[in-house]
């Protein structure tokens, strides 16, 4: 397969893909859902809400032998 043979798949469509690959492009695109804007209106309340609470630990120092 060279670069002749993909510019005819490509360009020339000789296999017949092209409306099946344009339809498929299509209905990606049409699904799309931008992540950036779905963070302004979340599916549900808590979306981007940590789920684990956070809490800060004391940390062990290194001279006290880890006590």
């Amino acid at each position: 397969m060279g670069i002749e043979y993909v510019r005819q798949v490509i360009v020339q469509d000789i296999l017949g893909i092209a409306d099946e690959l344009d339809a498929r492009i299509q209905a990606s695109i049409d699904n799309y859902q931008d992540p950036w804007l779905e963070g302004a209106a979340p599916a549900t309340p808590g979306q981007f809400r940590t789920s684990l609470p956070l809490e800060c630990f004391r940390r062990c120092r290194s001279d006290d032998g880890g006590q």
